[in-house]
């Protein structure tokens, strides 16, 4: 099974937020997921990140390839 960690689209319509999920690479942004590793959330000034680093880290270690746009938050959130 190939597995993404990717972003999954939650909230209300003009005040979207993100979820930082694990889901296999065959299924739509917003069905099934594994795992959910954290949030992001872009309106609020400066955005907010919030990642289970443990535990982003097994699904790395597992296989788990992230989208570019969760690789970069990550970074972000890091520093």
């Amino acid at each position: 099974m190939a597995l993404t960690v990717r972003l999954k689209q939650v909230g209300k319509k003009n005040r979207k937020q993100w979820q930082i999920v694990v889901a296999d690479k065959r299924t739509a942004r917003n069905s099934r997921l594994i795992d959910e590793l954290g949030s992001y959330d872009s309106l609020v000034n400066p955005p907010q990140v919030k990642v289970n680093m443990e535990r982003y880290t097994k699904w790395i270690e597992k296989g788990a390839v992230p989208s570019k746009t969760v690789e970069d938050l990550v970074k972000k959130e890091k520093k």
